[in-house]
Formats: structure tokens, sequence, C-alpha cells
């Protein structure tokens, strides 16, 4: 879907919402980059060290040669952890980054070009995970599905249409590995995602999301007129999942034009703009709660490793 048809859509639904992929342009992706080096936000530290204390072994159970695609590559800093590992053995590697970004995923490439060269043969797929999956879902060649920290950020009935994609795209051999979070600790997740300070890189994260509407629908939404807030839920239930809502408050009645569809949205005094779709965002697993969620989607976890914080799996498609 379009970005615009995307942003429209949420601000047509009830509850209103902005999809958590919209605010990931050059400038909110830049935002992403900042929250990884706060102290407090514990994910991003903890999954990096998993990677690199693993990667031998994760790497030794792979079938080589095969072309990786990864899903959402951001920066690629954890990707390289892994090309570097293949690159002891192999004397190049295929390489399919995805991002929606198509200026952040340019500047990407140029700094993985700058840093491997020739050995590293790069094409990139811009565009959401469910319009590059049906293009890999193509490539009859062995491959990797990479996609690092991406499961948490989608509402649990979108994850299961993910999942379920991802498993028609593997064949043969073919394997997904995958990390995401199972901290349960409710102090440390809140204090990572929940300070709402206006300067600080995780508000300016959420609220890049009507930065994007402002240009992308040429509107004027006066963020001043909105208080940021949130909440954790805690769900154990086995076909569940604990995640984050994040909301936007209207302060007051408030109307705004989008000049680019010709219409106009309004808030309503105490209305909450969501910063995601569905139930929530930045999921939070138990063990159980991802066995069920890949069984139901005919995926199968054949290795894991794991630390207080995260999880990375080696996953294939089940066949019979």
């Amino acid at each position: 879907m379009d970005i615009k048809d995307l942003l429209l859509e949420g601000l047509n639904s009830a509850p209103k919402y902005i999809d958590v992929s919209c605010r990931y342009d050059e400038q909110g992706s830049k935002y992403d980059e900042e929250c990884e080096n706060l102290e407090e936000y514990y994910y991003y530290r903890a999954e990096k060290h998993l990677v690199r204390t693993t990667v031998t072994d994760v790497v030794s159970n792979l079938d080589m040669p095969l072309k990786i695609f990864e899903l959402g590559c951001g920066n690629t800093k954890k990707t390289q952890i892994f090309l570097d590992e293949i690159l002891r053995h192999e004397s190049s590697i295929e390489y399919s980054p995805n991002d929606v970004s198509e200026d952040f995923l340019e500047k990407t490439c140029e700094n993985l070009f700058a840093i491997y060269g020739s050995r590293l043969k790069v094409d990139t797929m811009v565009g959401d995970l469910m319009k590059v999956l049906p293009k890999i879902r193509n490539y009859r060649g062995r491959k990797l599905l990479l996609w690092l920290g991406g499961l948490q950020c989608f509402p649990l009935n979108v994850q299961s249409k993910i999942l379920s994609s991802i498993a028609s795209t593997l064949q043969g051999h073919d394997v997904c590995l995958m990390s995401t979070d199972v901290t349960q600790s409710r102090e440390t997740i809140e204090k990572a995602y929940m300070d709402f300070d206006e300067f600080k890189p995780f508000s300016k994260l959420y609220k890049n999301g009507v930065h994007v509407i402002n240009r992308e629908l040429k509107s004027n939404i006066d963020l001043s007129k909105f208080e940021l807030e949130g909440r954790y839920v805690e769900n154990k239930d086995v076909s569940s999942a604990s995640y984050i809502q994040v909301w936007l408050r209207s302060l007051a009645q408030q109307s705004y034009v989008l000049e680019t569809v010709g219409k106009t949205v309004t808030f309503g005094k105490g209305e909450k703009l969501l910063l995601h779709n569905g139930n929530g965002m930045s999921h939070k697993y138990t063990f159980e709660q991802l066995e069920h969620l890949f069984a139901s989607v005919k995926l199968q976890i054949v290795k894991k490793w794991d630390n207080e914080h995260s999880v990375l799996m080696l996953v294939k498609r089940i066949t019979s």
C-alpha cells in the first residue's frame, strides 16, 4: 500500500492510528539509531550481544552457499556480524536488504560497499514486508531470510499473516533466522519505552509519524496540542503476548485539512491517536507463546539461542 493510502486508512479508522512503519522515514530511522544508544534501552544491546556470542554456532547451522534476504534491515550493524563470520569461509555473499525508506536504504548500501566492496553482491528491496515477500518467493536458489527484531513491532493479527507469508516463501532447505524480545520485567520495559520527555529519542520517534502525515498529506497537525501517553499490557496467555500501547491524546477539539486528498481530519478533546495499528507494538513473548504462534502458521523452531532479553531462532517450514 502506498504510504499516503496507509496514512489515510489509519486516519479514517476508529480509533484513528498511524501505522508503525510510517514513522521510519529517513529522519525516523535516525531517531531509531539514537534510541539504540540509550542506557535504559536494553533490547538492542541484549540482541547485539546475543548475536556476537552465538554467531559462530549460528553460521555453522547454515547450509552454504546461500543468498541472504533481510527484512527491515535498518543500519545493518547486527547483520554485519553475520556477514563477517560468513566471509571468513566464503569468498562472497549475495545479499538483498529491505527497508521502507529508499533514501535510508541507499545510504546503508553505500556504507556496506565501503566495508565489503565486491565481496558483498547487493540488490535492494524497497517497501513493506508483504510487498517484498512474494518477490523473495520467486528466487529459486537456497536462501536465508534474516529478520532481526521485526516480529515484535506488528499487531498480533498481522504477525500471523507475515509469518504465514514467510512460511510460504521457505522452500526445501531454506530457513529464517529471526530474533525478538522475551523480557518479562515490567520495570525494565516501562523504563525503556515509556519515558515521554519530548527531548528523548523515543518521544521523537513515536511522534515522527505525525511529521510524515504533515509532509505526505500536506497538513499542519500541531503536536503541541497533543499529549504523548502509553501503557504496558502484560499477557501470559499462550495464544497472545505482552505489548506496549502508545498514543497521542488530543488536548482540544481540533481539525486539520489534508490538502493532498482534499479531506479534513477532526480530533475530539481527549480522543486518542494510536501510534500503532491493532492491539499494540513492541511485543514481549514467553517461549510457549512463540512456539504456539509459529506452529499456528506451520513454522518450527529448529534451534534457538537466548539470554535474559532476547532470543535468536532458526526457523523452518513444516512440510508434513
